[in-house]
C-alpha cells in the first residue's frame, strides 16, 4: 500500500510540474537526457544462470548459444515495455519542453528501442570475451555512447539520433561476432547475480524484500552525530536506539527514503491542501513503522541484567521517537511552505504534525511498549 501511494503523489506533483514548464529550459532539456539515458540502464540481459548451473551445463556448451538467443529475446521484450512505459510517462514532458510533434516523438521511441537492443547485444558479446572489458570500455559502450545519441535527439535532431542508433546497433552485432568461442561462466554468473541484486535494491526502495537480507552497517561518519547523546546510566537504552537505528539498514532505509520522496512530492505541490494531506499522511505512515523499534532488543537477555528500569527504557524510546519524527515533521513543514509558496501551509503543517506525534505517542507507542512489557513478563 505504501508503493501505491507514493506513486499516486509523484504521479500528482509531475502532473503539477507539467503545468509550469515554459519551454526550451536548459533544465528541462537535461531533465529529458537524463530520464532517457537512465531509463535505457533499466532491463538488463536476465539469463537466469546461478553458479550451481555451470555443473550442469557446461558439457551443453556448444547449445548454449540458442538459450541465450531465447533470454535475449524476453529481456529485449520486458526492457522494450520499460522503455515504451518511460517514453510514455515522459511524453506530455518532451511535447511541452523540447515542442516535439507526433513523428517526431516516434522516432524518439524508435531510438529508445534500437538503443536498448544494441546494449543487449553488448552485454551478450562480453559473455564470450576471454577477460572482461575494462571498466572504461564498459562505461563507453554502454553509457557514454547512448548518451551523446540521445543528446542529438533532445537538441532537435530525433530522425539524425535514429540513424546513429541504428550506427550503434551495426557495430555491436559486428563486434559481439568477433568473440571467442568459449563461454566466460564466472562472468555469466556475477553479471546475474548483480542484476538480481540490483533489482531487489530496487524494489526495496518501496517496499521491504526478504530475500535481500538486512545487513548491520558500521557508518562511522554517524558517530559525530551522536556525541550529543548522553553517556550516563538513565540514557542507555536512547544510546541503543540511535547507534542500533544508524547500523540497521531495514529501518534507518525506510526512514530515510520516506523523508526523501516525501520532500520531493512536497516541493512539486502547489495545492495547499493536498500538499498539507500527504504531509501528514507520511507522518503518520512513518510513525507506524517506527513503533515496532520498542522491541528491539526484547530477544537480548544480556539487557534484561542491566540496573535500568522499564520506566527508564519508555521514556528513552520516547525521545528516540519524538527526535525522529520531529525532524520529519520540521522538514515536511518546510517543504510544503516552499512548495505552496505559503507559510499558512508549513504552519498548519507543522501543527497537525505535532498533534500527529503527541496522538501516536499516546495509542500507538503506549500500546506497544505495554504489549512488549508483558511480552517480556511471560518469557
Amino acid at each position: 500500500m505504501r508503493s501505491y501511494f507514493f506513486i499516486g503523489a509523484l504521479a500528482f506533483a509531475y502532473g503539477n510540474l507539467l503545468q509550469h514548464l515554459s519551454g526550451g529550459q536548459p533544465w528541462e532539456q537535461g531533465v529529458i537526457l537524463l530520464g532517457l539515458v537512465g531509463g535505457l540502464q533499466l532491463g538488463n540481459l536476465a539469463t537466469l544462470i546461478q553458479a550451481p548451473d555451470q555443473v550442469f551445463l557446461a558439457p551443453q556448451e556448444f547449445a548454449f548459444p540458442s538459450y541465450l538467443k531465447r533470454a535475449y529475446w524476453y529481456s529485449y521484450a520486458l526492457s522494450g515495455c520499460i522503455q515504451l512505459l518511460i517514453w510514455f510517462v515522459l511524453l506530455p514532458f518532451v511535447s511541452l519542453s523540447l515542442g516535439f510533434q507526433s513523428l517526431q516523438l516516434k522516432e524518439l521511441l524508435l531510438l529508445m528501442l534500437v538503443l536498448k537492443g544494441g546494449l543487449l547485444d553488448f552485454q551478450v558479446g562480453q559473455l564470450y570475451l576471454a577477460r572482461p572489458l575494462t571498466t572504461i570500455a564498459r562505461i563507453s559502450g554502454a553509457w557514454l555512447l547512448p548518451f551523446g545519441i540521445t543528446a542529438v535527439a533532445v537538441l532537435g535532431w530525433p530522425l539524425v539520433s535514429l540513424l546513429l542508433g541504428c550506427g550503434y546497433l551495426a557495430g555491436v552485432l559486428y563486434w559481439s561476432r568477433e568473440r571467442s568461442v568459449a563461454l566466460n561462466w564466472k562472468w555469466l554468473v556475477r553479471t546475474e547475480s548483480r542484476r538480481m541484486q540490483r533489482l531487489y535494491q530496487i524494489f526495496a526502495l518501496f517496499t521491504d524484500v526478504p530475500t535481500l537480507p538486512a545487513r548491520p552497517r558500521r557508518r562511522r561518519w554517524a558517530d559525530s552525530w551522536l556525541r550529543w547523546l548522553q553517556q550516563d546510566q538513565a540514557h542507555l537504552y536512547l544510546n541503543l536506539y540511535f547507534r542500533s537505528f544508524v547500523r540497521n539498514s531495514t529501518e534507518s532505509d525506510l526512514y530515510v527514503r520516506v523523508i526523501f520522496l516525501g520532500t520531493i512530492i512536497l516541493l512539486c505541490l502547489s495545492n495547499q491542501l493536498m500538499a498539507i494531506i500527504i504531509a501528514w499522511l507520511l507522518i503518520y505512515m512513518t510513525g507506524v513503522q517506527l513503533t515496532p523499534f520498542a522491541g528491539y532488543f526484547r530477544q537480548n537477555s544480556l539487557l534484561q541484567i542491566y540496573p535500568v528500569t522499564g520506566a527508564e527504557q519508555a521514556q528513552n524510546f520516547h525521545q528516540f521517537y519524538v527526535s525522529l519524527i520531529g525532524i520529519e515533521i520540521i522538514l515536511f513543514s518546510l517543504a510544503t511552505w516552499w512548495g505552496t509558496s505559503s507559510l499558512w501551509s508549513g504552519a498548519v503543517t507543522l501543527a497537525g504534525g505535532l498533534l500527529l506525534l503527541f496522538g501516536l505517542i499516546k495509542t500507538v507507542v503506549r500500546h506497544q511498549l505495554n504489549k512488549n512489557r508483558r511480552e517480556t513478563y511471560a518469557d
